[in-house]
């Protein structure tokens, strides 16, 4: 892993005897990088402290880790929650329960440094998630108090609760019925006679609203984590906020005139709040019929198309120009501003990190791989650069002006007014590479399980963008990209199986690409 793309972290060693401190001092010494940020005194032995000091250096920490080979319940990691610092930590005894992934740290297999080494790099890589984490865990960490666990024993006891609710989905809110009925008539003027919530974890928190005279689709927009902070090096200068829930709110309302969508009925800026017309999910498996998802894509890519002569469509081909023939790390940096000036006619002079371009992705991915910045096993490495060389020499490089996708197409995204088919939200779309959508769709139904099928994922894209053989190889780019991405993203997030998944997708992919060609 290239510590130079990690951001400038300090490393506290906390507990144990003189002799185990100076016996970890010897082995900090031997590797150089590390050697160095002792003398920089960017790694602390502290050896053991007094319990009264414990707290301050838990709440000024921005993880604790726990590489235990052993433990009980896992005390200090309710500690650290307590003070608001989330965990990472060997899955043994009670840290299994304790930590919940994602949510409040991460688990990794005893003795994997490699799983240890990923989970961290992702988690110093993304800021935004380092924020959520440490609230998350003060509250989760909170729930450990005496008094509540004797009274969670009681209930227990005398059957007042026969099982244990998923405490996500049981967060106290008292003020959410008012808050929801204060958006709600604050925007249209109607009295709420009930409301059903219809997705309340997450990223956002939406809510079918019944009126007197009508229904309607109520949307509260959140912030969220981002897959792609954990995995790149991210310019945080410039993108100060990836996925911040002004973004995705505006990404949203950007779908008002478009006809494939719902109909906007209100909306407030400051509360990010939404109200759509109501209507009924689409019965139709929609992914099962490649030939009508094709045609409600292109529909998608024919809304608010960009002039040729824009300014920033103009920029966008000079640099590929360039890109082309000296292409280079540094340049793929300048390429994610101009990428974003394009895509804050969404975001409303947001600046957004988006990947627009198959092969500037394939780039970015084999620089970021020779130059070692994840900890992945060598086969894996091979593999990934095997078959992102094997698209770089064979795919001819695009100048297709960017179009608007949908980003993020699930099955109840679709809906029905009358017989017409429309989509809703729209919290991911972007202007960007039109075979990305039909890539993603491809990945989700054929790469993302433990088995799987890339040449059925294949002819799936053949079809989605109707025998089209450009559009098929740029799509190909996007498949291999997101194939490699999300194998290393799901592997900082503890799932130690995620690049074997990678790598099974991509073992033949070299042999069969040129016969599918």
């Amino acid at each position: 892993m290239s510590l130079s793309h990690l951001c400038n972290f300090h490393v506290w060693i906390i507990g144990g005897s003189d002799n185990e401190a100076h016996n970890i001092y010897d082995l900090l010494t031997i590797s150089p990088p590390l050697n160095e940020k002792l003398t920089k005194n960017e790694i602390l032995i502290w050896g053991r402290i007094e319990n009264d000091a414990l707290p301050e250096f838990l709440s000024r920490s921005s993880v604790v880790v726990m590489p235990s080979y052993r433990e009980q319940f896992g005390m200090v990691a309710i500690e650290a929650m307590q003070c608001g610092c989330p965990v990472v930590a060997a899955k043994v005894g009670g840290l299994q329960d304790i930590i919940i992934t994602q949510k409040t740290g991460f688990l990794f297999e005893r003795g994997n440094s490699s799983s240890l080494s990923a989970i961290l790099s992702g988690f110093l890589r993304n800021i935004p998630d380092r924020i959520r984490l440490r609230n998350q865990s003060l509250v989760w960490g909170e729930t450990f108090s005496q008094e509540k666990t004797f009274k969670a024993i009681t209930k227990i006891y005398v059957n007042e609760e026969q099982l244990i609710p998923d405490f996500w989905q049981t967060v106290p809110n008292k003020d959410q019925s008012h808050k929801i009925e204060h958006h709600f008539e604050k925007l249209t003027g109607e009295k709420i006679k009930s409301y059903k919530i219809v997705h309340s974890h997450g990223k956002h928190k939406s809510f079918l609203v019944n009126t007197e005279k009508k229904n309607f689709f109520m949307k509260i927009i959140n912030d969220a984590p981002s897959c792609q902070a954990s995995v790149f090096p991210i310019n945080y200068e410039f993108f100060h906020s990836p996925k911040c829930s002004k973004e995705r709110f505006y990404r949203e309302i950007y779908q008002s005139e478009n006809p494939i969508s719902p109909s906007l009925i209100k909306y407030d800026i400051n509360n990010k709040v939404i109200i759509w017309e109501s209507l009924k999910i689409c019965n139709k498996d929609i992914f099962s019929n490649p030939d009508l998802l094709g045609n409600l894509m292109e529909e998608i890519q024919q809304f608010a198309p960009i002039d040729n002569d824009d300014p920033r469509i103009i920029n966008y081909k000079e640099f590929l120009t360039d890109f082309e023939v000296s292409p280079n790390l540094n340049l793929i940096e300048k390429f994610d501003k101009i990428s974003s000036n394009i895509n804050q006619i969404i975001t409303k002079n947001y600046p957004s990190y988006t990947r627009t371009h198959p092969q500037i992705e394939l780039y970015r991915l084999m620089f970021l791989l020779e130059e070692h910045t994840w900890v992945i096993p060598i086969e894996c490495h091979c593999k990934f650069l095997q078959a992102i060389n094997c698209l770089i020499k064979s795919v001819e490089f695009t100048y297709e002006k960017p179009t608007l996708i949908h980003g993020d197409l699930k099955p109840d995204h679709f809906l029905y007014r009358g017989s017409k088919i429309l989509i809703c939200d729209w919290e991911h779309s972007k202007y960007c590479n039109a075979s990305l959508e039909a890539a993603i769709i491809a990945y989700k139904l054929y790469l993302k399980n433990n088995s799987p099928q890339m040449d059925t994922a294949q002819k799936y894209l053949l079809k989605l963008v109707k025998g089209n053989k450009e559009m098929f190889r740029q799509g190909a780019c996007w498949l291999v990209a997101q194939c490699i991405f999300a194998s290393i993203y799901w592997y900082t997030q503890g799932d130690e199986n995620a690049l074997k998944r990678g790598y099974n997708s991509l073992k033949d992919f070299a042999l069969n690409w040129y016969k599918s060609m």
